[in-house]
């Protein structure tokens, strides 16, 4: 994931950029911006609705944020929630679509539709 980070003189950037040991605990690699072009990623959570309580664990939530990106969080505590009607996932995306739509969880001989929808940012 690319984020940009400005600086009000080059001077200060380019010293931001020499001390490795400010900036790498959190970075792994930075370089100096010139108008190079970076692809489109965000993190989004998503909610589902609609899983199964038999299917209801970890995994499955992990599968079904990998169906939209690369799934970077996912509750550890599934089942000791006291609503178990919806869950949310952190994933990363590589659009900027809003993402609001049905997918189908197939188990076994059977299908079951999910509603998966991007939560709002206030």
């Amino acid at each position: 994931m690319s984020i940009l980070v400005s600086f009000e003189h080059t001077d200060e950037a380019e010293a931001f950029l020499n001390n490795k040991d400010l900036w790498g605990p959190w970075f792994s690699k930075l370089d100096m911006w010139v108008g190079q072009v970076f692809a489109v990623e965000r993190i989004v959570w998503l909610t589902i609705q609609g899983i199964p309580l038999h299917l209801l664990d970890f995994e499955i939530l992990r599968k079904i944020g990998n169906v939209f990106g690369k799934t970077l969080y996912v509750p550890k505590d599934v089942g000791e929630d006291l609503d178990l009607t919806v869950k949310c996932v952190g994933v990363l995306v590589g659009h900027d679509n809003r993402i609001k739509e049905f997918i189908c969880l197939k188990w076994k001989d059977k299908s079951f539709k999910l509603w998966v929808s991007e939560e709002e940012n206030e």
